[in-house]
């Protein structure tokens, strides 16, 4: 999603920027049902429903209930989604239906396509995601920020999935203000900047000002974390550059 979002509003082709834009809402809807999804069967799993029985549930529940009933049969509370954001995802859930069964002659979807702001999209559908964790009093994952990390071979490379605790080392070395060494300020760090959506705003803003990603301190095979990690030309110059400039993180 993140990376069709970013490709879509970069590119000059208005073909291909439809076609970035059309992927980014299926990435992003199909991440949003894939995520309740695996919440609920937990929840059923818990309760030890048979697997048939998950299925039914999961197969049989509209998209528009489970992100409005869901949460508080999952969490014993709703999420504290913005209206602004609800309207989003589902108006791009609306668009996603209509270009996989269109029911129209002409262009009057892809008029309804450009209206998608494709960074706000981001934003709702990361929304859902923190509040979720935020009301089972978790912190997020590192990966909803859209920078993953790129674990280098001799050859290429793939990315990889890395904690929450790496991701600490990772920020710091970056420039934030935050103990990744020290576990018990950790932890208290994590909880007071990755436990809510007013955390992952302030992460986010500060990210975005970046203009470089992790600096490669250790050997060339370090993994990194990458804000572009889809990109080859800025891959290959990626990390080979140790910048000193400080982006602080307020502790709060």
């Amino acid at each position: 999603m993140y990376r069709e979002a970013v490709t879509a509003r970069e590119t000059k082709d208005e073909v291909t920027k439809y076609h970035h834009l059309t992927a980014a809402l299926y990435f992003g809807i199909a991440f949003l049902e894939a995520y309740f999804n695996d919440r609920m069967r937990a929840k059923l799993n818990r309760e030890k429903k048979t697997e048939d029985k998950v299925y039914q549930v999961l197969r049989k529940t509209t998209f528009k209930d489970k992100l409005e009933k869901w949460p508080k049969l999952t969490t014993g509370k709703g999420l504290n989604i913005t209206n602004e954001a609800k309207e989003i995802v589902s108006f791009a859930n609306d668009i996603r239906g209509n270009l996989t069964h269109p029911k129209t002659r002409g262009h009057h979807i892809y008029e309804q396509l450009e209206k998608i702001d494709a960074e706000k999209f981001i934003s709702a559908v990361a929304q859902y995601c923190v509040r979720f964790c935020e009301a089972l009093d978790e912190v997020f994952p590192y990966w909803i920020l859209g920078w993953n990390y790129r674990n280098p071979s001799h050859e290429d490379f793939s990315l990889i999935l890395i904690n929450n605790q790496q991701f600490l080392f990772s920020l710091q070395a970056l420039g934030f203000d935050n103990p990744a060494a020290d576990v018990g300020w950790a932890e208290a760090w994590k909880r007071q900047n990755m436990g809510s959506f007013e955390g992952y705003m302030n992460i986010d803003k500060t990210l975005k000002h970046l203009g470089h990603c992790e600096p490669r301190q250790l050997t060339k095979y370090q993994p990194v974390l990458c804000r572009r990690w889809w990109d080859p030309e800025h891959i290959a110059t990626c990390g080979g550059l140790d910048r000193k400039k400080s982006y602080l993180l307020e502790r709060r």
